[in-house]
């Protein structure tokens, strides 16, 4: 079993987040493309098939820096954290 940075085991964390509220954004095909998390702190998780990105969206600060999130995505992390991620740091698409 692996633990974080904190010291949280990866099974305690996926058992919160089954009480947290999560949305899919799929492709045209019905195909889960991403996977969105509100997490406890106001961050959201954006899981997809190859990497997880954290998104603060009152900052519009990403981790790990560098990742591209397309607009489409920060548009609905705000919508799932009921604010408005800053333009000044989308990704391009």
């Amino acid at each position: 079993m692996s633990t974080n940075a904190t010291g949280e085991t990866a099974d305690a964390m996926s058992d919160i987040e089954k009480y947290l509220t999560t949305t899919e954004l799929l492709d045209c095909q019905g195909r889960v493309q991403h996977t969105l998390t509100l997490m406890i702190d106001g961050r959201v998780k954006i899981r997809r098939a190859s990497s997880t990105i954290i998104v603060e969206p009152s900052t519009g600060h990403i981790e790990p820096a560098g990742s591209i999130v397309p607009d489409h995505v920060l548009h609905a992390v705000g919508e799932l954290a009921g604010q408005r991620v800053p333009a000044l740091h989308r990704r391009p698409t």
